[in-house]
């Protein structure tokens, strides 16, 4: 049961308002996405062997995990490596979002003011809608903290300006056509796909350790 109003619908069990316009736009938008390939089990297996083989990792069936590069992915080494990103991406989120930086961003990047100024409210301010239809901020990532942290120091990296202008992008596709995080994100990938660079980095592991 639900209560409509000229815009909104309200789940009268979950307390939740939709907008339907926004639903409505993101219904078409997902009309026109192209429906995932419809690949054997063989197929499957050899296109996920070349997707791992790409980032030099192979996938251990016996055990079930992806072992390769620097640390193997669900061991303890990895994830005390995990943590410790997230703990330093999280310090400089905050640091980040507070500084006084758009100007040298900027001039670093080439980029306008005000569109430096889009980005870090995206990145590192905004709500977003999650695919579940929840509402959140990013969650901190190491790498795109790196790529702003030179980019503010001023010798940014080729890497680090296709990073902004994916979430430019993004930003833009986002408001403009009503989509969720990762919705947005998937169409910034198809023109500026900042994600597969960082992935070759490193045997996979993206940005070097203590960065930051």
């Amino acid at each position: 049961m639900s209560y409509v109003s000229e815009k909104w619908r309200q789940n009268v069990h979950s307390k939740r308002w939709a907008n339907e316009q926004a639903k409505a736009q993101r219904i078409a938008y997902a009309a026109g996405v192209p429906k995932p390939m419809k690949l054997t089990k063989a197929e499957a297996q050899a296109k996920q062997s070349e997707i791992l083989a790409q980032r030099r990792l192979t996938y251990d069936a016996k055990r079930g995990i992806i072992i390769g590069g620097k640390y193997t992915v669900g061991s303890e080494q990895w994830i005390r490596h995990q943590e410790l990103h997230a703990n330093q991406a999280g310090i400089a989120y905050s640091e980040l979002l507070n500084a006084d930086n758009i100007k040298a961003i900027s001039k670093s990047s080439g980029l306008s003011e005000e569109e430096i100024s889009r980005i870090k409210d995206h990145v590192f301010k905004n709500i977003h809608i999650s695919y579940d239809g929840t509402l959140n901020k990013f969650t901190p990532d190491y790498d795109m903290v790196v790529a702003f942290k030179r980019l503010e120091r001023g010798n940014p990296e080729s890497r680090d300006i296709l990073l902004l202008k994916h979430e430019l992008y993004e930003s833009q596709c986002e408001e403009k056509y009503k989509l969720t995080a990762s919705e947005a994100h998937k169409m910034a990938n198809e023109k500026y796909n900042w994600q597969s660079v960082i992935e070759l980095l490193n045997d996979g592991e993206g940005e070097a350790d203590d960065l930051l």
